[in-house]
């Protein structure tokens, strides 16, 4: 136990260091580069991205599971590790192509934005390693996988404020982040060739077509729900450049920064009760429905409480973070922050809707919002621009998370659970009796 708590404490730390230096660092090249090349980056590094659940081929989560299941046999977890690394390098190598291949036919006639996104690109190929993190996450070596990404972390910053103490363009800028993936490639394979085996050994015997083609069935609804999530997540960036203008999106881009800075919390608060309420599945259902009632409540007391709070200060943030040059993101920044809402008890509700064997409902439930979100992005963003991106995803989420429970029995409790936790913020009301069903 003692080892798990350690484990999710090291995530937890890299989480909350990454996030406040990287935010600071952000700020920094935010102000820098002013709102229209702020958004000519964050569209470079995002257009890739489109190909990145492909690239991936769902194995993470599938292979999470097979390292638990096969913790007592070593070679088989090295083969796993060897096979999927294979795999990974191949599918990201193609989807780079893919994506050079679009950014020419999209973009050939802007040479600042067709080399940014085949620079950015090439994460595509060096994401890979996080087979090696998963891996040493399933044996609670978190530690192992945090330090690496710490130390590539830091160098990367340290190069990034170097290139803003003198003034590099933003080429140099999305370099670094190429350097920093790099970095973090090298030092994995490092590592686990240090404290656990050699990569390149017994290579032939891992990788076969009979263990390939096993993994792609197994992982291939995987990699078409993560990329309905990233539809549902992103399509709105995209939208904002080819319907509006790069400032609008440097707008917008700020203003996530500061929105989605806190969904970890989400992450933590629910990591730190399920254990405790697991327990009580099997045993006790009623118990099980009042401690998950009360896992809600915590969600929707503090991401309501912060889009109070962020909402009624919108501009003023913008303006002392960002400065006047964003201080139109305060209005987006004040409707995105709501949608945290749903962000959290979507996040509440995950393993809830495990549990209850409801994971194709969650697949429908992603496709259905992410084609709502693209439709409410047509039409909004022509009109009032990035502010329309904001409420497209705000109207999105609440029905994607909360809206849509309703209308599928086996999920209705699940609804309940999160309507009787906004009731309860708004009476400030704890129950002591939940309905189960």
């Amino acid at each position: 136990m003692r080892k798990i708590i350690a484990n999710i404490g090291w995530i937890f730390f890299d989480k909350i260091f990454r996030m406040a230096i990287g935010i600071i660092v952000s700020l920094w090249i935010a102000r820098y580069l002013g709102p229209s090349e702020f958004g000519i980056l964050n569209y470079a590094i995002l257009f890739p991205t489109i190909f990145v659940s492909v690239a991936g081929f769902g194995l993470t989560n599938t292979l999470m599971v097979e390292f638990v299941a096969t913790v007592d046999n070593p070679l088989q977890q090295q083969k796993l590790v060897q096979l999927g690394l294979f795999i990974k390098l191949i599918a990201g190598s193609l989807m780079y192509g893919v994506s050079c291949c679009l950014n020419y036919a999209l973009n050939r006639d802007n040479p600042e934005l067709f080399y940014l996104i085949n620079v950015t690109g090439f994460a595509l190929v060096l994401q890979s390693s996080d087979i090696i993190d998963t891996y040493f996450q399933s044996q609670t070596k978190a530690k192992l996988s945090v330090v690496v990404k710490l130390i590539a972390f830091v160098v990367a910053s340290l190069f990034r404020i170097y290139a803003l103490l003198n003034h590099k363009g933003i080429l140099s800028l999305a370099l670094i982040n190429l350097v920093e993936l790099t970095i973090i490639y090298g030092l994995m394979v490092i590592v686990y060739q240090r404290y656990s085996s050699k990569i390149i050994e017994n290579l032939r015997q891992a990788i076969n077509w009979q263990s390939i083609v096993q993994l792609v069935k197994i992982s291939w609804p995987i990699m078409i729900t993560e990329f309905f999530v990233f539809v549902y997540m992103k399509v709105d960036q995209f939208m904002i450049e080819s319907l509006s203008t790069n400032h609008e999106l440097g707008l917008y881009g700020a203003a996530l920064r500061l929105s989605e800075a806190w969904y970890f919390i989400a992450i933590a608060i629910n990591t730190s009760f399920y254990p405790k309420i697991a327990e009580s599945w099997i045993i006790n259902r009623e118990k099980f429905y009042i401690q998950y009632q009360e896992l809600l409540n915590v969600l929707t007391y503090v991401s309501v409480g912060l889009a109070i709070f962020v909402s009624c200060f919108s501009s003023q943030l913008i303006k002392l973070l960002f400065g006047k040059e964003f201080i139109d993101a305060g209005p987006i920044l004040s409707v995105h922050i709501w949608a945290g809402v749903f962000v959290f008890t979507g996040v509440g509700t995950n393993n809830l809707m495990i549990i209850k064997n409801l994971q194709r409902f969650v697949l429908i439930k992603t496709i259905i919002g992410a084609f709502i979100n693209v439709a409410l992005n047509f039409w909004l963003i022509p009109k009032i621009g990035a502010l329309g991106a904001s409420i497209a995803t705000l109207v999105s989420y609440g029905i994607q998370a909360y809206a849509m429970n309703i209308f599928f029995e086996p999920a209705r409790s699940i609804f309940n659970l999160q309507s009787r936790s906004f009731l309860n913020f708004i009476t400030f009301q704890r129950p002591m009796t939940v309905k189960i069903s």
